[in-house]
């Protein structure tokens, strides 16, 4: 029997976040003064695993429960502060897409200093190159600086090129959602295809349908311990379980967002029919959500956005204000949004809500609260006729009118040779 590609043995990993300080004084004597204590971090405690030659373990579990650390302690990037991690094979690593890109330089000259980096060397780029520049897709933009290149387009080169690096051992940080559908799918299909070579691959990503094509076992992480390790149906049902069952959150210190600061989404609460908090709701029953936004300065025309996903991470219900005519004009402050559904067609499940505050025009994010909280819809009967749905054949029930009626009786056939 082979010895394990990847063996994990109490590992654990603490950072020091340094006291806070004050400064005091005038500009020309501005001393920082140390106010409190430092803190430490444990970033993962006590995790144990082993990963096979040629198995592919997914990692999984909410904003900082460890993930990323496990990662770069895996990578060599950082060492553990206790325990220890065997690495058997060569490893490439894809954390950071893009790190390593200079602007002035052109595509061309990119790949070559982005692979070095890798740690590959000239001669295996050379081979590679033709390759790397066909899967990125921007054959007729190698020669212009990068700086002109659109974001999605230096996400593609960067993917292409570590994509293309040979080791034993693959470690993927949330690296297969870069760029359109179109080419995540092609990203899904050289991981795929490095599974199938007999490459040992972990992998951390928030797409659960990616990880479920791709995964057979997986680990789940929570606040640095290792929570759960087994076959990826039973670990994402955990995962599911552990999700906030709960009608009223703070969201102040919740750390699975995005945007600009310039907003905060503070609470939310998610209310039954008669007004009491409550995250339940019936098959076709109506939905209704409220939550707070605080604006740090002036926003001209705010825009907000409630999503539901499946459990697979799948966007299913886009509800926007803008779509009802929502109108604030200029704000500042707090303000209570609320967002209401007659009729939820969603078939009974767990499902997972994201909430934005964006500007105007959606392209700048103010903040963004993604999957802050369960939407669980209960069985129920919205035709009224006793019929139970069945998830099996779709999301959404979708109602419709019905009737048949006898068709024009069709002509007898004539004799052949009549």
């Amino acid at each position: 029997m082979s010895e394990p590609a990847v063996v994990v043995e109490r590992l654990s990993k603490r950072y020091r976040i340094p006291a806070a300080r004050a400064v005091g004084g005038s500009w020309l004597s501005r001393v920082p003064k140390v106010v409190g204590r430092s803190q430490d971090l444990w970033a993962l405690r006590d995790v144990s695993f082993k990963v096979a030659p040629g198995e592919v373990l997914g990692i999984i579990g909410r904003n900082g429960a460890g993930k990323s650390t496990l990662l770069k302690v895996l990578s060599g990037i950082t060492s553990p502060t206790c325990g220890r991690a065997v690495i058997r094979g060569r490893v490439s690593s894809l954390l950071e897409v893009g790190t390593g890109f200079h602007p002035d330089l052109t595509g061309r000259e990119n790949v070559y200093l982005n692979g070095a980096l890798l740690g590959m060397s000239r001669a295996e780029i050379r081979r590679k190159f033709d390759a790397i520049v066909s899967f990125a897709e921007v054959e007729g933009f190698l020669d212009a600086p990068i700086k002109h290149f659109s974001t999605g387009m230096q996400m593609r080169l960067a993917f292409a090129v570590a994509a293309h690096l040979e080791g034993e051992i693959l470690v993927i940080d949330e690296a297969l959602s870069v760029g359109d559908a179109a080419f995540q799918a092609k990203c899904v299909e050289a991981m795929a295809a490095a599974r199938s070579s007999g490459r040992t691959v972990l992998l951390v990503s928030h797409n659960i349908g990616v990880l479920r094509g791709l995964v057979g076992r997986a680990i789940l992480l929570n606040e640095g311990r290792l929570e759960a390790d087994g076959p990826m149906q039973e670990v994402f049902g955990r995962y599911m379980a552990s999700g906030q069952d709960v009608a009223e959150i703070d969201l102040r210190g919740y750390a699975h967002r995005d945007g600009t600061g310039e907003a905060r989404i503070e609470r939310l609460v998610l209310l039954g029919p008669a007004g009491n908090p409550t995250n339940h709701v019936p098959v076709g029953g109506p939905l209704h959500l409220r939550f707070r936004v605080r604006f740090a300065r002036v926003i001209g025309e705010p825009q907000f956005i409630v999503r539901i996903y499946s459990p697979e991470g799948e966007a299913l219900v886009d509800l926007q204000g803008r779509h009802d005519g929502l109108s604030v004009g200029r704000a500042s402050g707090a303000y209570d949004v609320d967002v209401r559904v007659e009729s939820l067609g969603l078939y009974p499940g767990r499902y997972l809500l994201s909430l934005w505050a964006c500007d105007r025009t959606l392209r700048r994010v103010l903040d963004c609260a993604e999957h802050c909280a369960t939407l669980v819809v209960d069985p129920g009967d919205p035709t009224g006729r006793g019929i139970r749905l069945n998830p099996q054949f779709g999301r959404f029930f979708v109602p419709s009118r019905w009737s048949v009626r006898t068709a024009e009786r069709p002509r007898p056939l004539e004799p052949v040779g009549a």
